[in-house]
């Protein structure tokens, strides 16, 4: 029994590995798109492009920091458009027409706000009401965190004129706290953009939109049918119902939106966990979408554990409880030792990760072997702490559809609380039931055990030191935005 916990959860992390790994390898299949005119989608003349950003409960720096970011992109500002879409509050939105006004008096920038007083839908609505009020013949979705690199725009409409019906653009990370987490989760972010998108697409698989830095054809969003409500990963949503269409999304490396990534781990948790009860509820009820859909029988299967792939995590959290416990109940030698074929390919596939991992991480952002894995090192640490919130949100979207969810605090918000809270209880409980198991080893000379044990240990260690020390680890002062 205690044997097949501990292999359930090793193969479980073979494969969320492995995958990452087979996905890496087709970074360099990855050809760039030339521009050809064949289709012309938009004539000779450079169509009206549109920019959404949905906006709720933000901090209007970041707004007008993506804003003045617009500004600058290169093309005609007589055929651009910039839709703000707010759920805000009455009292919040005086602040955001005055961000609005000095950035459009500033740029020349065309800057409308559209206050929805019956914010139905959420997030969900307020997409949806922008595709529809959108003057453009092409919509470039960003939330209020993102900056697009100014010839974003000029790439997309070369690509849609080529054959695309959406375009996908590389996220690079930022950070508004300069923090050992927030280092690490943008470097993160670009061996995941680095495997997930450009080697997904030199392997020929199908590109799922990003819910910011995704430019679409007008019109294959109302042939798509816009976005559903009740659904929470909503970009993933919006990929599955695509290729239900025959869409041809694509992918560009070669510009980029910069996208805010969190410098806390309280604020990391939350987007995590909204993004691991999305993607399986997605899954859930997008599978007829996937069966029914055009696309090779490779490409059906793929664009399903695309979704699923960190459903493994679920044995991965069960164990980091149940073997502990068990390992009180047993006697004779190592359980380890039964399946030492299985923990050596472990070892292996785990070293065969980081190995990629640097090496993608040198060429994309030029950091030391040292540097690089200290940041996966981080990233790492605090990815596995969350294994016990990713399981339980994963077996909720298999059962329920509504989920509540608080926004992910940004900038100046995420420094709202401090200090372990209840929130971290599953990870104070990991940490107690792994020092029981170490403690058994070491009494029982379990060798293999105590290793895989330290191993599960040391990421919550880390975590709780980020939480308890964070005025040592932390910078408080605000980067440049």
């Amino acid at each position: 029994m205690i044997e097949s916990i501990a292999v359930i959860s090793m193969v479980a992390s073979i494969f969320i590995q492995a995958l990452h790994v087979f996905y890496a390898a087709g970074y360099g299949k990855y050809a760039r798109k030339i521009f050809s005119n064949s289709t012309n989608t938009f004539g000779i003349n450079d169509p009206y492009i549109s920019i959404a950003i949905p906006i709720k409960n933000e901090d209007p720096e970041i707004l007008e920091r993506t804003l003045m970011s617009c500004a600058l992109i290169e093309w005609d500002k007589e055929k651009l458009e910039v839709l703000v879409i707010s759920d805000d509050p009455e009292s919040a939105r005086p602040g955001i027409q005055r961000v609005v006004d000095r950035v459009s008096s500033l740029s020349g920038l065309d800057v409308r706000v559209i206050y929805r007083d019956s914010p139905l839908d959420g997030r969900i609505g307020a997409l949806n009401l922008a595709s529809k009020v959108a003057r453009g013949d092409a919509i470039l979705f960003l939330d209020v965190d993102t900056k697009p690199s100014p010839g974003l725009v000029r790439r997309a409409v070369e690509l849609i004129n080529s054959g695309c019906d959406a375009v996908v653009f590389r996220w690079k990370g930022y950070y508004y706290y300069n923090t050992r987490l927030a280092k690490a989760l943008s470097t993160a972010m670009e061996f995941i953009v680095g495997s997930l998108y450009r080697g997904r697409a030199g392997h020929g698989f199908r590109i799922i939109p990003l819910g910011s830095g995704t430019m679409y054809k007008k019109e294959i969003i109302a042939r798509a049918g816009y976005w559903d409500n009740n659904i929470i990963q909503d970009d993933y949503w919006m990929g599955i119902k695509l290729s239900r269409v025959g869409a041809n999304v694509c992918y560009c490396d070669d510009e980029y939106v910069e996208v805010l990534v969190t410098s806390t781990y309280r604020a990391f948790k939350i987007q995590q966990m909204r993004w691991s009860f999305g993607a399986v509820q997605a899954v859930r009820r997008g599978l007829a979408h996937i069966i029914r859909s055009s696309i090779s029988f490779a490409q059906k299967v793929e664009l399903a554990l695309y979704g699923l792939q960190y459903t493994p995590t679920i044995a991965i959290a069960f164990s980091i409880y149940s073997y502990p416990i068990l390992l009180t109940l047993h006697s004779g030698r190592d359980p380890l030792l039964e399946v030492l074929l299985i923990f050596l390919l472990w070892i292996a596939v785990s070293i065969a990760y980081i190995a990629v991992y640097i090496a993608m991480i040198s060429k994309r952002q030029g950091l030391s072997v040292l540097e690089a894995l200290k940041r996966l090192g981080a990233s790492s640490a605090v990815t596995a702490s969350l294994a016990p919130h990713i399981a339980i949100n994963q077996l909720g979207a298999l059962v329920i559809d509504k989920y509540l969810y608080p926004i992910t605090p940004k900038g100046a918000r995420e420094l709202t609380t401090s200090g372990i809270t209840r929130a971290e209880a599953p990870e104070i409980l990991a940490i107690s039931v792994l020092l029981l198991g170490i403690a058994i080893s070491i009494l029982r000379g379990y060798v293999l055990s105590l290793l895989w044990l330290s191993i599960l240990l040391l990421p919550f260690i880390y975590t709780v030191a980020l939480i308890i020390y964070n005025n040592t680890i932390y910078d408080r002062k605000p980067q440049k935005l």
